[in-house]
């Protein structure tokens, strides 16, 4: 089972906390194979009242999905495939969806100390409601693309760096956005 709690800041002011469990069940064939099936439960408190009451983001958002992984170079890389279905039962009728997300992604180990991933992403979004304030049944899908470099400097600790770009193509316009994330960290495992 996995936990994880969020706080996330927005211009120096608190936007969104969240508590999230995961539990997690995995099947190995072989040496190379896994199947893997995940439900998942969080729940989302966000700091800004909405100024309408349709726009209230606050939510429980449940969801599972299923997985497929394919190892190589001695266990160390991957080919992975993902699918997740979610329901975003939101206080607010303009943010209640039901999601659907496929995933493709490859880890792929290099010169002993570094590996390389890149992972695709197609995330759709059937939003439940007609929007109250756009007077349209909302609709998006959203493209991600990422990238991540790292190498391991001490035992269990890598530098990462990462790129994300994201585009949501929406049919109302003030949600219809792209942007490019860079990032750079310090993973520990224990």
């Amino acid at each position: 089972v996995t936990t994880a709690y969020n706080y996330t800041d927005v211009g120096r002011e608190k936007y969104v906390t969240s508590i999230s469990a995961s539990p997690q069940a995995n099947l190995i064939v072989g040496k190379n194979h896994m199947f893997q099936t995940n439900f998942k439960y969080q729940d989302k408190n966000y700091a800004r009242t909405p100024v309408i009451a349709d726009e209230k983001r606050d939510s429980n958002d449940y969801g599972g999905g299923l997985g497929y992984y394919f190892f190589f170079a001695e266990n160390k890389g991957f080919l992975g495939l993902r699918y997740n279905l979610n329901k975003e039962d939101t206080e607010g009728a303009n943010w209640e969806y039901l999601g659907n997300r496929f995933t493709a992604s490859v880890l792929y180990p290099f010169l002993e100390r570094f590996k390389i991933s890149l992972a695709g992403d197609i995330f759709l979004q059937d939003f439940s409601n007609t929007n109250t304030i756009f007077r349209v049944d909302r609709d998006d899908k959203v493209y991600t693309a990422s990238s991540m470099l790292a190498y391991n400097f001490w035992k269990a600790a890598e530098l990462q760096f990462r790129y994300t770009y994201v585009k949501d193509h929406s049919n109302i316009a003030i949600y219809d956005y792209d942007r490019s994330i860079y990032s750079l960290g310090v993973e520990y495992k224990f």
